[in-house]
């Protein structure tokens, strides 16, 4: 079974699209409460 991330990027590049890995930031992102904003989901502007 794939995961949720390998299925998107296999269904973008069918489509001739870029896919762009952004999962292990946003996890490191979670480290550092700073890079989010306050809704815990969405990256700050200080970021």
């Amino acid at each position: 079974m794939l995961t949720y991330n390998a299925y998107i990027k296999e269904e973008t590049e069918k489509q001739n699209m870029l896919y762009i890995e952004i999962t292990k930031q946003s996890r490191n992102d979670e480290i550092n409460p700073l890079l989010l904003a306050s809704d815990s989901l969405h990256p700050s502007k200080k970021n």
